[in-house]
């Protein structure tokens, strides 16, 4: 069975400096067989600047390095605003116009039944 967990944002700090609901995020990420799907809002006006959330993800990236490699979709959100050139290889999506969710949708579909399929093997 597979399940859909939407977990607050992660701040870019120390895990010994983490509240309980960001540690509650990483262990679902290490813990389960989770796709992650990482948001990057490049307008900023989460006070998160691009380079930070970039920097995190990078973080996640090194602690999960097997999800990285296979169940990894980064996304960047908002792209009805002009967006960082940096941002140009993440799956651009819209929740304003839609923009950008069937690919997100068929995305995470290919990398749950390649989890499944691999549950399959075992």
């Amino acid at each position: 069975m597979n399940q859909v967990a939407d977990t607050p944002g992660l701040l870019l700090r120390p895990d010994d400096q983490r509240n309980a609901i960001e540690k509650l995020a990483l262990a679902i990420l290490t813990k389960t067989k989770a796709t992650v799907g990482f948001v990057v809002d490049p307008t900023g006006s989460s006070g998160t600047s691009v380079a930070v959330q970039l920097a995190l993800r990078d973080e996640l990236r090194a602690k999960l390095p097997e999800k990285a490699a296979t169940s990894w979709i980064d996304l960047v959100s908002k792209i009805d605003v002009p967006y960082d050139p940096l941002l140009a290889t993440m799956l651009p999506v819209s929740t304003a116009t839609n923009e950008g969710l069937a690919k997100v949708d068929a995305s995470v579909r290919t990398m749950l039944q390649s989890v499944v399929l691999g549950q399959n093997d075992q």
